[in-house]
């Protein structure tokens, strides 16, 4: 379904100002000019949304307290809609996948993985994955590999907790 608007009335900043002018969207894109539903946004600013390439935050929800382990994709669906509400308009969700076990296990990262590929055609948040990758975890890199290419993960992140003197 395509997305044309013309947003009228509102505070748009663009090129570093805020102006008063109208912003149209043509096939969810932004536009020089266009003819889409008019949509009145007197009193308000449009502003271009957030990106957060770091995404530690979404863990709260799919575990709201120690051991109380929520359905992975209602936790992902809640977490982005707190990502939404605070003008986050692309969220990277990073996931362990190490020897600890639990919420940072190869398990779990598989779970948070699978709901995510479930509920990305129902947030209107572009969700990323981030997989940050234990390197010690020498018996798991075509597991690893295999998540990867799975899933399209395209943010590895290789991490090293390991002693070293």
């Amino acid at each position: 379904m395509a997305l044309n608007l013309q947003l009228t009335g509102a505070s748009i900043l663009k090129d570093a100002d805020l102006r008063m002018e109208s912003l149209f969207i043509k096939d969810g894109q932004i536009v020089e000019a266009g003819d889409g539903r008019q949509v009145d946004l007197t009193g308000f600013m449009v502003l271009p949304g957030i990106v957060d390439i770091h995404g530690d935050g979404f863990e709260k929800h799919l575990a709201p307290r120690r051991g109380a382990m929520k359905d992975v994709d209602q936790g992902l669906i809640a977490a982005e809609a707190e990502i939404a509400s605070n003008g986050i308009t692309t969220a990277t969700l990073a996931q362990f996948y190490s020897c600890e076990g639990g919420m940072r296990g190869p398990e779990f990262a598989e779970k948070v993985f699978a709901a995510k590929a479930l509920i990305e055609d129902r947030v209107a948040t572009d969700l990323r994955t981030q997989l940050r990758f234990e390197i010690g975890l020498l018996d798991h890199y075509n597991a690893v590999q295999e998540m990867i290419d799975r899933y399209a993960i395209r943010y590895v992140v290789l991490n090293d907790h390991l002693p070293h003197d």
